[in-house]
């Protein structure tokens, strides 16, 4: 009996072998650890936040088509993800840089910043902000913590950023990621007063 094919096969030849490898990854995850030293995961972007996001890093991207293609695709993630029956449970960490940059500008990031907000006040989502104030620093850049249910298969990171897409499956690497994540959630705001904190900077664009 052959394998069903999977939503995200289609996306083979068009997106980078990293970035595929990491959709199959995330569509099967138990759980999802962010860390986003600039910008929202992708999985919690607004439809208008994530066209601004792909301007600005792929501003060679100057053909519509392939620009609702690459949309499409993130929302589509969103669909299969968060959507799905059993949902992998999120924690999100959050530099606060990230909340004050106007990717897209003021209308935008607002709308960006009151979308994270009600996913993480659905109770599925947790999104923690580190603020200015913490002298926390990781020099291993954002990440995604990727694991899975059972104990069947091991957890992986994925790093994405200029230039730089990866998979890592090894333990000591893994390992060294949970642990960093693990003291920026320690260093973070509350859960709650990180919303608050949300919610102050959303109104700063009104």
């Amino acid at each position: 009996m052959s394998r069903q094919r999977t939503w995200w096969s289609q996306y083979r030849d068009a997106v980078p072998p990293a970035y595929y490898s990491y959709i199959g990854l995330e569509a099967e995850s138990s759980e999802l650890y962010f860390y986003q030293s600039v910008g929202m995961p992708g999985l919690l972007q607004t439809e208008a936040y994530a066209r601004a996001v792909l301007r600005t890093v792929i501003p060679t991207l100057d053909d519509p088509a392939e620009a609702q293609a690459s949309v499409a695709l993130r929302l589509r993630r969103q669909r299969e993800v968060l959507d799905r029956a059993e949902p992998p449970s999120i924690a999100v960490v959050l530099d606060e840089a990230a909340l004050h940059r106007q990717t897209g500008g003021p209308a935008v990031i607002r709308e960006q910043l009151l979308h994270l907000v009600d996913l993480a006040e659905s109770g599925r989502i947790t999104v923690q902000v580190l603020p200015f104030t913490s002298a926390v620093y990781t020099p291993l850049g954002q990440f995604v913590i990727v694991r899975f249910a059972g104990g069947e298969d091991a957890d992986v990171v994925y790093l994405e950023s200029t230039g730089l897409e990866d998979v890592l499956d090894h333990p000591e690497a893994v390992t060294a990621h949970l642990r960093t994540f693990n003291g920026l959630r320690e260093a973070a705001l509350s859960p709650a007063d990180s919303l608050r904190r949300i919610a102050e900077i959303a109104a700063q664009f009104g």
